[in-house]
């Protein structure tokens, strides 16, 4: 049975850490952040949080699916 050398558990390590770091930045269970103080006004046509046009009365954004403030 072959053993692993260093070089390949070197290799494994640093394969694992990126499999870690791309599953974390692309997750399925991202949120998206909100800022709490920020509103939108009441003429203001673009979604705060993505940028989408916003409908005139839509109570969510189309885009993105944050409620409108």
């Amino acid at each position: 049975m072959p053993t692993l050398s260093l070089r390949g558990l070197i290799l494994l390590v640093i394969a694992a850490i990126l499999i870690l770091r791309t599953v974390r930045k692309f997750g399925m269970n991202r949120s998206n952040p909100v800022v709490p103080g920020a509103t939108p006004a009441p003429g203001n046509s673009f979604c705060t949080n993505c940028g989408a046009p916003l409908p005139g009365s839509g109570q969510f954004c189309g885009g993105c699916g944050a409620r409108r403030g």
